[in-house]
């Protein structure tokens, strides 16, 4: 995992937010950076380096939607800004919720 992934994983592990994320989850031919199963969310820390793929995170993103499954992208100095990332850990949280139908 890269720096960005640690700290993000750290805000969500052990269900902080209430709900069970995976790391490194593979999916087909595919490793997610973090995975919940039951909101059918992926959370993906994008580097610098994602903006020379973003054809292939575009398609791999519509791969997953055909199977309902939904991709989170957050830009990874967005996790170093503490309040950036406060709002990205209420917006993950909320997704799920509205995916699952659990109570707000």
């Amino acid at each position: 995992m890269s720096l960005s992934e640690k700290v993000l994983w750290n805000d969500i592990r052990d269900e902080k937010l209430g709900f069970k994320f995976r790391r490194q989850h593979s999916v087909g031919e595919y490793f997610l950076d973090f995975y919940c199963a039951k909101a059918k969310l992926i959370v993906e820390v994008d580097g610098e380096q994602h903006q020379m793929t973003q054809d292939h995170d575009f398609d791999r993103d519509q791969y997953f939607a055909q199977m309902g499954i939904l991709t989170m992208r957050i830009p990874s100095l967005d996790v170093w800004d503490a309040e950036t990332r406060e709002s990205w850990l209420y917006r993950i949280r909320e997704t799920c919720r509205s995916r699952t139908g659990a109570p707000p």
